[in-house]
């Protein structure tokens, strides 16, 4: 199923809420529908709360919906029905105004905009604090109660599909939507929103042979070399070897699934620098990645690692002491690399960093480093050549005179 902007996502259930004197088929759940998803929209009195609970409950226990959204009265509705654990999205909530329903539960959103001049942003926040739900639960969209214009929508329709998706890394990463850069801070904020809830999945993680014999540096070209591509330039510095910011690379390509379909991915370079075992995810040049996937990636393969450490360490004849650093390597001219420059203007993605740098740290893995490829687009585009060894590999390297600029980003994450 395609959406609007062009992803694809399984259909939803969702039972859509409206506000007060507003009718079924507004521009909401039009919006929801539109998007491919099967939306249930009752018509609920005015005038009599108790009904409209009534009716939503009833659509409630016939549909089995997978995601209920409340919108203004709509959501003073939806925390008043018997929904068990469905994850709520509720929009400029009116709970102080109707109904006796004070919390939330756990799988609920709240989307609010500051400027509403009819549901006040500090009932939102109140009703947060009487969840016991992290202030991240509060995502600030909007410029009005409406939360019509386009921004607001776009966000509803990320929320009810993010509050159906399995609460795993794996699966939030691969979601398309993660990579997507103009909807880093919503996913952010939806992350950590959830960040409780969401688990490290270690079934069928590989629990030896992570380095395999075959790994010499070479490639199968089906495409002519000048062609850049992540793998490629992987492959030449770890057939430079020494690389300046990453120490010594000593493979690529790491696996760590343990079965075929796993959900895991495979580190894309493996470097040993003083003290240190690097954990690199690369991004190539023309990648338009976000840098929350990369970030997200890393993190989740540095934290498998830390369950099999001195296994992985020592196949790879390692000291059983280095410290395990999961590192973002990605060019400035990247989608990731133009982020990572203006990253102030991220504060939820900064939080989130810090969040997963706290679940890193009681891993005993080092936070997150981020590392820039500052070599111009021009000189990228010719770097690379080959070489054939007498045993006929053929192998992926750097012309003469090419030299991997390499800095380290100092990212702020103060608050």
């Amino acid at each position: 199923m395609n959406g609007p902007d062009g992803f694809t996502s399984d259909m939803l259930k969702i039972l859509f809420l409206h506000g007060w004197t507003s009718v079924p088929g507004g521009r909401k759940p039009t919006f929801l529908k539109d998007a491919g998803h099967d939306v249930l929209n009752p018509a609920l009195p005015d005038d009599d709360f108790d009904e409209a609970v009534r009716i939503a409950q009833t659509e409630f226990d016939q549909h089995g919906p997978d995601v209920v959204v409340g919108s203004s009265r709509g959501g003073a509705v939806a925390m008043n029905i018997n929904v068990g654990n469905t994850p709520l999205v509720l929009l400029c909530p009116a709970w102080r105004k109707w109904g006796t329903a004070t919390t939330i539960n756990p799988k609920s959103v709240i989307l609010h905009s500051r400027a509403d001049d009819v549901v006040m942003f500090a009932d939102s926040e109140e009703l947060v604090t009487n969840s016991g739900l992290p202030s991240e639960s509060i995502i600030e969209i909007g410029g009005d109660h409406r939360l019509a214009d386009p921004e607001p929508l776009r966000t509803m329709l990320m929320a009810c599909e993010f509050a159906s998706l399995s609460k795993n890394w794996y699966t939030i990463y691969q979601w398309g939507r993660t990579a997507r850069v103009g909807y880093t801070e919503v996913m952010s904020s939806l992350m950590l929103a959830w960040y409780s809830q969401i688990s490290l999945v270690e079934s069928n993680l590989r629990q030896s042979n992570f380095r395999l014999e075959d790994h010499r540096g070479q490639a199968k070209l089906q495409t002519d070399i000048a062609q850049f591509t992540e793998k490629r330039f992987c492959r030449a510095l770890y057939n430079r070897s020494n690389v300046s910011q990453l120490g010594k690379v000593i493979d690529y390509e790491v696996p760590l699934k343990g079965t075929q379909g796993a959900p895991h991915g495979d580190i894309d370079l493996l470097a040993e620098a003083t003290g240190e075992v690097l954990l690199i995810e690369a991004k190539k040049p023309e990648s338009n990645e976000s840098i929350l996937k990369a970030i997200l990636e890393a993190f989740v393969y540095s934290s498998l690692v830390s369950t099999v450490r001195q296994t992985f360490l020592h196949e790879f004849s390692l000291p059983s002491n280095l410290i395990v650093v999961p590192v973002v390597l990605t060019f400035r001219v990247a989608a990731s690399g133009r982020q990572l420059d203006n990253i102030q203007a991220f504060p939820r993605l900064r939080r989130l960093v810090r969040e997963l740098n706290q679940s890193l740290a009681e891993r005993a893995v080092e936070p997150l480093r981020f590392l820039f490829v500052e070599n111009e687009q021009d000189e990228l585009s010719t770097c690379l050549t080959t070489i054939q060894e007498s045993n006929g590999d053929v192998k992926v390297v750097f012309r003469d005179g090419f030299v991997p600029r390499i800095t380290e980003v100092p990212l702020s994450l103060d608050h």
